[in-house]
């Protein structure tokens, strides 16, 4: 089966909307906030910057860029796949699976929730007032590094009730999650993601994105 098929499959297995070329992909707007992250605010002022570049057209025109977007219990989601070039030259291509469950609303906090890594304790205990954390919540500060501008409106925000409880069982369930002010978001190297998995990470993100929105 060819990889457009794949993605057409995916789109009608989930009920949702298939969206085909670069162009059509940038124009949404979960997309675009995750390229400009990804590729560097230096790199990146503008998807129409990057548009401009003839050679990247010519480039992206060559690939396959696809989406599907619709809603999971009650939240907005989209998936899409995207080639990130990699190494001095830009030569290697690396393919990616996105899933976003994306706010209703912007939070404004500047926040960056991820997985905690093997050096992240001690990036804690160096840097104390880079990070913010979960009073009383070992376990939860064990999974979970957060950062963000708004110091003491992220801590009462995010760690408060359920909100803790859904963190966690976010960042336990895959720690390829990812929180910032826009939504929740995972991403795993590949062409396409099976229906059946992708119905189970859009539940747990629902669930979480339901406190957090």
């Amino acid at each position: 089966m060819e990889l457009r098929d794949e993605w057409q499959k995916l789109a009608k297995e989930l009920e949702f909307d298939f969206v085909e070329g670069f162009e059509n992909v940038l124009n949404i707007p979960a997309v675009q906030r995750t390229m400009k992250r990804e590729l560097g605010g230096g790199k990146a002022a503008s998807i129409e910057k990057l548009l401009a570049s003839p050679i990247l057209r010519t480039t992206l025109s060559t690939m396959f860029i696809a989406a599907v977007s619709g809603r999971c219990q009650d939240r907005d989601f989209i998936l899409f796949r995207n080639v990130l070039t990699s190494g001095s030259s830009g030569t290697r291509h690396v393919h990616y699976v996105n899933v976003i469950s994306a706010f209703g609303r912007q939070l404004n906090y500047g926040l960056k929730v991820k997985a905690a890594g093997v050096f992240s304790g001690i990036g804690k205990a160096v840097f104390p007032r880079t990070y913010i954390r979960p009073d009383n919540n070992p376990e939860l500060d064990a999974l979970v590094v957060v950062r963000g501008k708004q110091k003491a409106e992220i801590r009462s925000f995010l760690f408060s009730g359920k909100r803790m409880d859904k963190l966690k069982a976010l960042i336990s369930y895959s720690k390829k999650m990812k929180i910032d002010d826009y939504g929740i978001h995972f991403k795993e190297v590949g062409e396409t993601i099976q229906s059946e998995k992708a119905k189970e990470l859009m539940a747990i993100m629902a669930s979480c994105a339901n406190e957090l929105d």
